[in-house]
C-alpha cells in the first residue's frame, strides 16, 4: 500500500495557533521535515514566538504502511490518556503528546513554554484531534 502525501504544516497552519498559544507564531521553515518513500512517510513542521518567552509548538507525523505501529514499545515513563485516537501518551518533560491512530499513524505534537501540564495537553488534543480530522 503506498502512504499517503502528508503536509503537517498545512494542518498546524489550519489549527489556529496564535488563538491557542494565546500569541502571534511564527512558521520555522528550516525545521521543517518531509519524507516520502514506498513505504513511509513522514512530515513535521514547528512555530514559535518572536518574544523572550520563547512558546513553540512542532507537529511530527508518521504514516508506515508496513509496521503495526505499536504503542507498547514506548519508554514507561509516558502517562496514558483515554479519548484521542486509538491509544494516545504524553510525556511532561520536555511536553509532548504521542498518538496512535489508525494502525499507522503515529502524530507527535511537542511544546515548549505553553503553560502548564493541563494547558499543555489541552492544547496539543486540540492540534492533534486537526491532524487526525485532516489525514
Amino acid at each position: 500500500m503506498t502512504p499517503p502525501k502528508i503536509d503537517a504544516c498545512a494542518i498546524l497552519a489550519a489549527a489556529k495557533l496564535d488563538e491557542l498559544m494565546g500569541q502571534p507564531m511564527k512558521h520555522n521553515a528550516n525545521s521543517d521535515i518531509n519524507t516520502h518513500n514506498s513505504d513511509v512517510t513522514m512530515s513535521g513542521c514547528n512555530y514559535s514566538t518572536k518574544n523572550q518567552d520563547l512558546k513553540s509548538i512542532g507537529l511530527l507525523i508518521k504514516y508506515d504502511s508496513t509496521e503495526y505501529m505499536n504503542p507498547k514499545t514506548l519508554n514507561g515513563k509516558a502517562k496514558e490518556i483515554k479519548g484521542i485516537g486509538d491509544m494516545a501518551e504524553y510525556f511532561t518533560t520536555p511536553f509532548q503528546l504521542i498518538v496512535f491512530w489508525k494502525n499507522h499513524y503515529e502524530i507527535i505534537v511537542s511544546l515548549s513554554n505553553a503553560g502548564d501540564k493541563e494547558q499543555a495537553l489541552k492544547i496539543a488534543k486540540s492540534v492533534a484531534q486537526q491532524a487526525m480530522k485532516k489525514l
